[in-house]
């Protein structure tokens, strides 16, 4: 019996062993299987979510594709209902899962790097799945190259909480620093990397939850002997990829940034490239690997545009760098009431005219000159809003339509280009910023005013606009449609909201209250006017500085001056250095803060005014503002003999009917702002236009004193 016992004993000692052995190998096999998921995991990346192959995610110059890439595609519903869809599809957070002590300490941040805080227990990231990703990755250069800048842009439509870009390695998580961020919509984050090590380099988008990154995307950084250099086909750039809503949002993105400021802060170019060659301002810096932005390289990227062809030039940039369609037809300059006719075919980005210029930037600023400057002008964005299709068409009035990039045509011949939008609150105003060129070639930043937004919802051939993408098919270029549009949830609507104001007045309080959601301080909003007021007559002081230093380097020669309403758009050094349509606007400026106390009487529900103030009391404050303003604002212009003159705002609004008469060129600059004569201010002036030109400024001067533009003008 003991022997029996011994021997069922022994049996069973025998199959636990077995049994042991059998959990020991299948525990080992998982371990093993699961290994490279936890690395994955760590990384974030897995061969399955990518769909290629174990390795770099393929790329198209720039974007991470497939799950290298968290960013999805613009879902079939409007922008309204993006944000509650996309976070239906999130997985749920996975359980904490336990790093060796190596992994944890293995590998050490790139200079201009922040560690991440080390622990033993790291959370291992979860990336979303293309579809449910809110951030779309971006890279540039197109193809990046070791030891030079690599700059990574997160951008998305909703305002999120990104912590950090994150450079991930095998075994450690670095916050690239610094973070700059801007927008919205649309939103975007973009760090840069100054030296780019070899090899693929894994990114995540941080957000306040470490198990779960809004993004996550790699990109190939190869040797400098590996950098491809393509030699130029046909054409000034082949057609690689196609306009839509994502594309849409980079090319916002990329205006936003190019043209940011802070709040009450001032900017300027001349001409526009020499914004395009700032790295910390321009995202596609150097983005073809041509060095075309660096002005050290032999070839680079010049760019002069007017007010006419500045939105016409920024999106050919962009397309240009990308690789997208380009089309604009010649127009008729038309008039504000009927607008402009164009023809059928347009001028593309295919053409091969400029085929025998070897060098693919040389080839692009001949086309952007020649084909693209001569053919755009001010009467371009002109168009009727039932012209379908067309390169502009208009959108509704909205934060998400009024975006950076976002075109603006004054129907008597201006354009802007949106560029910033500042929500206001209890402790600010409200802006929407704009920028525009000049004759003379200079770039600036505009407010949202009455002044620098011209707009009458009589004149349907202005306001808002937004490009109509261009579709490259059967080796043709067209417009897309009205139908298209309506049907895809990356562009806006055609909308015919504003032309459907009863008055101008309510399309301007209507931006307002857009810009101010909570009522606005009537005093800040005043002191606003008047800073908006300053911001113009700054402006013009270059602009009158300017046309004296090409007169002095031409001999003084008399410039000529054009008949008629041809002063306001013509060509030539008229065109360039005289001022009579930023003079105009200059006085509607000046009307505007005349009748702003009016304004707030007649708009009482935009302002913050306590209950029970009296109208005699606010206007009082209102007074005593402008008395304490109006001194310390002002601006200094040069005189004939070099001297410097200041003028405060209160002798600038006394002088304001001076200012009918101040926009020739030949002018000295003590008339051209407005100086008395027998005055020690004028005392200097050695120069006047001539008296054949006197007299026909005088025959025009109505114009400016009725604040009326010849409507083909």
């Amino acid at each position: 019996m003991r022997n029996e016992n011994a021997a069922n004993t022994a049996g069973r000692t025998l199959c636990e062993r077995s049994d042991r052995r059998r959990v020991l190998a299948t525990v080992a096999v998982v371990l093993l299987a699961a290994l490279p998921l936890l690395r994955c995991s760590l990384t974030g990346f897995t061969a399955a979510e990518q769909g290629i192959p174990n390795g770099i995610a393929e790329m198209d110059g720039g974007f991470a594709e497939a799950g290298a890439l968290a960013g999805g595609t613009v879902a079939p519903e409007d922008r309204a209902a993006k944000a509650t869809k996309r976070g239906a599809g999130e997985e749920a957070p996975p359980k904490d899962l336990l790093a060796s002590e190596e992994a944890a300490i293995d590998g050490l941040p790139a200079p201009g790097e922040k560690p991440m805080a080390p622990g033993p227990d790291p959370v291992v990231p979860s990336c979303p799945d293309r579809a449910s990703a809110q951030v779309r990755l971006f890279f540039s250069p197109a193809q990046p190259v070791a030891g030079r800048p690599l700059r990574v842009t997160a951008f998305a439509e909703q305002e999120l909480d990104v912590t950090d870009i994150l450079l991930v390695g095998p075994a450690h998580r670095t916050a690239v620093q610094p973070l700059t961020m801007w927008g919205g919509p649309p939103w975007a984050w973009s760090v840069t990397l100054e030296s780019a090590p070899t090899g693929v380099q894994r990114f995540q988008v941080a957000s306040d939850d470490p198990a779960h990154p809004f993004a996550c995307g790699e990109v190939e950084v190869v040797p400098e002997e590996r950098a491809a250099r393509t030699a130029p086909g046909k054409g000034v750039w082949p057609v690689e990829r196609a306009w839509d809503g994502e594309m849409e949002n980079l090319y916002a993105a990329w205006v936003g940034r190019l043209f940011r400021v802070d709040p009450g802060a001032r900017a300027g170019w001349r001409p526009l490239h020499t914004v395009f060659r700032d790295p910390k301002r321009n995202i596609l810096y150097g983005h073809l690997g041509l060095d075309e932005d660096d002005p050290a390289s032999g070839h680079v990227v010049v760019a002069g545009p007017d007010c006419g062809d500045l939105p016409f030039f920024l999106r050919a940039y962009f397309a240009w760098k990308l690789r997208l369609p380009y089309a604009v037809r010649h127009c008729l300059r038309g008039d504000r009431e009927h607008g402009t006719r164009c023809d059928e075919i347009p001028e593309t980005n295919l053409t091969e005219e400029w085929d025998a210029k070897e060098s693919p930037v040389e080839r692009f600023n001949e086309w952007l000159e020649e084909s693209v400057g001569d053919t755009v002008h001010s009467g371009t964005g002109r168009i009727l809003p039932d012209v379908d299709p067309s390169e502009l068409y208009p959108v509704a009035l909205s934060r998400e339509t009024l975006r950076p990039g976002t075109v603006f045509v004054d129907p008597g011949g201006h354009v802007l280009v949106v560029s910033q939008w500042v929500e206001g609150s209890s402790e600010r105003i409200g802006l929407l910023l704009a920028v525009d060129a000049h004759p003379d070639r200079t770039v600036s930043h505009k407010r949202f005013s009455r002044a620098n937004f011209f707009f009458d919802p009589a004149l349907p051939t202005g306001g808002f606009k937004a490009f109509r993408p261009v579709r490259f098919e059967h080796g043709r270029m067209r417009f897309a449609s009205n139908a298209e549009l309506a049907a895809d949830p990356g562009y806006p609507d055609v909308s015919l909201e504003q032309y459907e104001f009863r008055s101008a007045h309510a399309f301007y309080r209507t931006v307002d209250q857009l810009l101010n959601p909570e009522p606005l301080d009537p005093l800040q909003a005043y002191r606003s006017h008047m800073e908006a007021l300053i911001e113009l007559l700054d402006e013009r002081v270059s602009a009158v500085q300017v046309g004296v230093e090409y007169q002095k380097a031409n001999g003084w020669a008399p410039i000529e001056m054009p008949m008629g309403g041809a002063i306001f758009e013509t060509t030539g050094p008229w065109e360039d250095y005289s001022t009579p349509a930023r003079d105009l606007r200059l006085l509607i400026a000046l009307d505007e803060l005349a009748g702003f106390e009016q304004y707030v009487m007649d708009n009482p529900a935009i302002f913050r005014i306590p209950v029970g103030k009296a109208p005699g009391a606010l206007a009082r404050e209102l007074a005593a503002e402008w008395r304490r303003s109006a001194e310390e604002l002002g601006i200094t212009y040069a005189r004939s003999d070099g001297s410097t003159w200041r003028l405060s705002l209160a002798e600038l609004v006394h002088r304001m009917d001076r200012f009918e008469q101040s926009y020739n060129p030949n002018d000295c600059p003590e008339q051209r702002w407005g100086a008395a004569k027998h005055t020690p201010e004028f005392a200097t002036c050695d120069r006047f236009a001539p008296e054949s030109q006197r007299r026909r400024m005088e025959k025009y001067r109505w114009w400016h004193a009725e604040r009326f533009r010849p409507s083909a003008y």
